[in-house]
């Protein structure tokens, strides 16, 4: 009778336990790091490529070769490719772990729900389109004052995103930086990331995680600080949205404005128009955030 009255207290609820938190961020600054090396790979791709050219020309010429090896090392072209090659590697990688890792799973478990139906409201649309504005115009405003206040780092990253991106007129560097850099990285942030994280922590914690994983993704104090109110954007929306897609939007406006506009507007007046496009846009997108029902969606 007492095992019997034991047997009927056993919960019904079958839902698996929450992952522990610290295992969660450690797990996601671990996809960070592997997303870091397979960049890395990349790089040596292209550079073993290079290198291999460069070792045919010197026709077994060692200084010839080592003089090679040295200007490999700081070629732009160089560098662009490598990111370039990179960005591809990651975009494969993160694509097959994130959609055997959750969709291909939630297929098969029948809790699958497609993004493009949610995509399909207008207000939601408008409401991703002005966030993403708002969020670059606040982005480049903080980028103003963090440069102000750490300029060698500032020159430095300038310098770097120059050569890896092609100064902003390379096709393949727009390709990069508009196209592979947005899908890869949202796959790895907003994808694999937030699907985990929002297992173990509620929105408010899943936004921030994706936030603070994001700045240290990028490896720089300068991109540290301004990619942070995008992360917490971006972070909210996929996981208002359960996709990955809604983000890429975000991070595709966001680089190409970057990109083009960013090269356009005056940098004495950069603050002054940012900050305004940055008032407009975010109460333009709070507006259609109150129509779209996304407050209401869990």
């Amino acid at each position: 009778m007492d095992n019997q009255n034991l047997n009927n207290q056993v919960p019904v609820n079958n839902e698996p336990a929450k992952p522990n938190k610290v295992t969660t961020v450690l797990f996601g600054l671990w996809v960070v790091a592997a997303f870091l090396l397979l960049q890395v790979a990349g790089s040596i791709i292209v550079s073993a490529v290079a290198g291999a050219k460069a070792a045919l020309a010197a026709g077994g010429d060692i200084a010839k070769i080592q003089q090679s090896a040295q200007e490999i090392a700081s070629n732009p072209d160089v560098l662009m490719y490598a990111q370039f090659v990179g960005g591809i590697i990651t975009v494969l990688v993160f694509a097959i772990w994130y959609y055997n890792g959750y969709v291909k799973k939630d297929k098969l478990a029948g809790t699958y729900e497609p993004v493009w139906p949610k995509l399909k409201n207008v207000n939601s649309i408008l409401f991703i389109v002005f966030a993403s504005l708002g969020g670059w115009a606040l982005a480049s405003v903080l980028s103003v004052a963090a440069c102000a206040v750490f300029p060698k780092t500032a020159e430095f990253m300038s310098q770097a995103l120059d050569m890896v991106l092609g100064g902003g007129t390379s096709v393949i560097g727009l390709i990069s930086g508009v196209i592979l850099a947005p899908v890869s990285e949202e796959l790895a942030m907003r994808g694999i990331i937030v699907q985990r994280s929002k297992k173990a922590f509620t929105i408010v914690g899943v936004a921030v995680i994706s936030a603070i994983l994001f700045g240290v993704f990028h490896m720089n104090l300068i991109q540290g600080i301004y990619v942070l109110p995008l992360g917490l954007l971006y972070g909210y929306i996929a996981y208002k949205f359960n996709s990955v897609v809604p983000t890429m939007i975000c991070h595709f406006i966001n680089n190409l404005f970057a990109l083009t506009l960013g090269q356009v507007i005056n940098p004495d007046a950069n603050v002054l128009i940012s900050t305004a496009m940055f008032v407009v846009c975010g109460a333009i997108a709070a507006f259609f955030w109150t129509k779209s029902g996304l407050r209401d969606k869990e």
